[in-house]
């Protein structure tokens, strides 16, 4: 992809159209719309209120030599360099790649909740999808990134138009008629799956006549009444996927200013979208249901959080000015030595400056002197790799660490580890910087997201790898609550990522 083709997609984005639009793509993408699955580019203009990269038009500027002060622009610029980045690709990385799962909320089980598998089903597939151009790591990869580099992670989360919690309803009515009925082993639905694998493998015993169920399939009606939609969202093969009820784009936080004066009220506006283009919508009004903020370490002096590269934002400063003097050193941009020589008279001074630029500089030739007295030559350094101030960046490396809570040795300084202490530092990084802020993401989708916009207070989003980082002492644990009987085979199948089964099988 060349640089005309990646601004014309990035425009392409600014304009709520899906990259997959045009060319080849033309034809998915309205088969993906003709399904339900998600919006045609009108609707997604209308629903989407933020702007794509408001801050395009002032990306790249002058850098100044002057202490720089942490806006946002100059936050982003050091978090490109390889400490910075280094850190924070320790956290957003490792959350990034979590498995995750909805659950039922403390206190509920998925039996006593109202479709409660099913709800579960559609909000996992719409996280896994939260919009049409974005995957769920590539999403929460953008949120996570301003929530470390700012504290200041936004989400913009609008209801789907196309999202109807009747079909739901139906759906779920029918997939439990389904589940009964494969329980108590009815002949009929039996054999009506058998028929339906066998046509799917081309079976040769497949041309037996229709049933009057499969006729009412065709028909686009199922039994009891349900649409043929209902009957897809039901789980069998072949389906298409329902409409989700969520979009959820990711938005620059940087660009969001807060109403101190906000009343409370979910439908009243709270935050408002700056954006630099100059347009005719250089400010977006947006209610507070209308837009997640997310803020690392809230305080009550201002409205906004802090992020761990705003801590370190000094600390990385004298890094780079320390590191930027020991590479001129080491590549002999800096003077290191002096010639002096005794009893030389001006003209004389200039014509053996002139004759060692000229001659002998940069020739590798032997130079060859006739003075009286002997030249000296003096040192400005020691000639060691102290002048490189090694022990000044280890220690900037160390405070750059415990602003983003991570140890020394994340960020290559090993001199004080070894085999034993190695994983206790493992295990000190992963509680104190990623769980935080794992369970602060997790903790918004559900409070803003599902409770909030949809109104399903009995679901949670949770990141399933948050109680340990070792595989076999999760199972072990696991093994402990399900002999206990703390928890069901079919609820640690789910902490698993795993389909239920029978009852029978379960016992």
């Amino acid at each position: 992809m060349n640089i005309a083709e990646a601004v014309r997609g990035a425009w392409r984005r600014a304009a709520g159209v899906s990259a997959g639009a045009d060319g080849d793509s033309s034809r998915f993408s309205r088969k993906r719309r003709e399904t339900g699955n998600f919006l045609s580019d009108e609707q997604l203009t209308k629903r989407r209120r933020t702007s794509v990269l408001p801050s395009i038009f002032n990306s790249y500027g002058p850098i100044n030599d002057a202490m720089p002060k942490p806006t946002p622009y100059n936050l982003r610029r050091f978090s490109e360099t390889p400490i910075a980045r280094r850190a924070i690709n320790c956290i957003k990385d490792r959350i990034a790649g979590m498995r995750w799962r909805v659950q039922p909320r403390q206190g509920y089980s998925i039996e006593a909740i109202p479709n409660g598998a099913e709800r579960i089903r559609i909000l996992t597939s719409n996280f896994e999808a939260p919009n049409p151009d974005d995957s769920f790591r590539s999403f929460s990869e953008q949120v996570l990134e301003d929530i470390i580099v700012g504290g200041f992670g936004a989400i913009e989360v609008q209801v789907n138009p196309g999202w109807d919690e009747a079909e739901l309803l139906q759906a779920s009515e029918y997939s439990h008629f389904l589940q009964n009925r494969r329980g108590v082993g009815h002949p009929a639905a039996v054999d009506s799956h058998v028929s339906q694998n066998r046509r799917e493998v081309g079976h040769p015993n497949s041309n037996s006549h229709p049933t009057k169920s499969t006729l009412r399939l065709r028909s686009g009606q199922a039994q009891g009444g349900a649409p043929i939609a209902a009957l897809r969202s039901a789980g069998q093969p072949g389906a298409a996927v329902p409409t989700l009820p969520l979009l959820l784009w990711p938005v620059d936080g940087a660009s969001i200013r807060i109403n101190l004066e906000w009343d409370g009220s979910p439908t009243s506006q709270r935050y408002m979208q700056v954006v630099d283009n100059g347009g005719p919508n250089m400010q977006v009004k947006l209610d507070d249901d209308e837009l997640i903020y997310i803020r690392l370490n809230p305080r009550t002096h201002t409205p906004f959080g802090l992020g761990r590269l705003e801590v370190a934002f000094e600390t990385i400063n004298a890094f780079l000015g320390a590191h930027r003097y020991a590479s001129r050193l080491a590549s002999n941009t800096v003077v290191q030595y002096a010639l002096w020589l005794q009893d030389l008279t001006p003209e004389h001074h200039e014509r053996l400056i002139r004759w060692w630029q000229d001659e002998i500089e940069g020739t590798g030739k032997v130079p060859i002197l006739s003075v009286e007295s002997k030249p000296e030559v003096l040192r400005f350094g020691g000639g060691t790799d102290a002048d490189l101030r090694l022990q000044w960046q280890e220690f900037l490396l160390r405070v750059v660490a415990d602003a983003f809570d991570l140890p020394p040795f994340y960020l290559g300084v090993e001199r004080d580890v070894n085999r034993s202490t190695a994983e206790e530092y493992s295990d000190l990084a992963f509680r104190q910087a990623i769980v935080p802020t794992a369970r602060l993401l997790a903790e918004a989708l559900t409070r803003e997201a599902i409770a909030k916009k949809l109104g399903w207070n009995d679901l949670e989003f949770a990141f399933a790898e948050l109680d340990t980082t070792d595989p076999l002492e999760e199972a072990q644990i696991q093994q402990i609550l399900l002999q206990n009987g703390v928890l069901t085979v079919n609820e640690v199948r789910r902490m698993r990522g795993l389909g239920p089964v029978a009852e029978a099988a379960a016992e």
